[in-house]
């Protein structure tokens, strides 16, 4: 597992590699090979292992299911670049925002699609990210509806570049 300092600095290379590259990065499958595969494996620690994709639900195929000692832990829901927005005046910032309130309204299929795949399967954790913009969110809140609740949310890799820590820890 890489020290926060170290995930930071990779984080820093790959984003900067996006940035210049992100005319060619058009489709689901390039957001996944150029942003995410790189920021879970380079950055966060994840071994590929731990990683499965394409599983099949009763409602379709989830992206990703995280693991950790063979246990599930969260499932990954992603978009092609452009598909998701966030709308907030400024996008350089974490925000914490209400699931199903107006700011995450061009998002809101994309969480459903994730808990749909995380809440029957037991999986307390689901992210939806197109790579740029990241919506990590708890599927389980007991006594309430996940959607009246709040979700981290990246609106852009700038957002996690300047506040790093936070989205290494999550």
């Amino acid at each position: 597992m890489l020290s926060i300092d170290e995930a930071e600095t990779k984080f820093k290379t790959i984003y900067s590699e996006v940035i210049n590259n992100l005319g060619s990065i058009a489709s689901e499958e390039d957001s996944k090979i150029q942003i995410l595969n790189r920021i879970f494996t380079e950055c966060l620690g994840w071994g590929f292992s731990d990683i499965k994709a394409e599983t099949k639900h009763e409602n379709g195929f989830s992206d990703y299911i995280f693991r950790a000692s063979d246990t599930p832990q969260f499932v990954v829901e992603a978009k092609r670049v452009g598909r998701l927005d966030v709308e907030v005046a400024k996008r350089d910032a974490i925000k914490y925002l209400k699931l199903s309130g107006s700011a995450l309204k061009k998002c809101n299929d994309g969480i459903d699609q994730a808990f749909s795949y995380a809440s029957p399967n037991g999986l307390p954790l689901a992210i939806l990210t197109d790579g740029l913009i990241w919506v990590v969110f708890k599927t389980h809140i007991p006594g309430e509806n996940y959607k009246n609740k709040q979700g981290i949310v990246f609106p852009s890799l700038e957002a996690i570049k300047n506040d790093f820590s936070s989205f290494f820890e999550l």
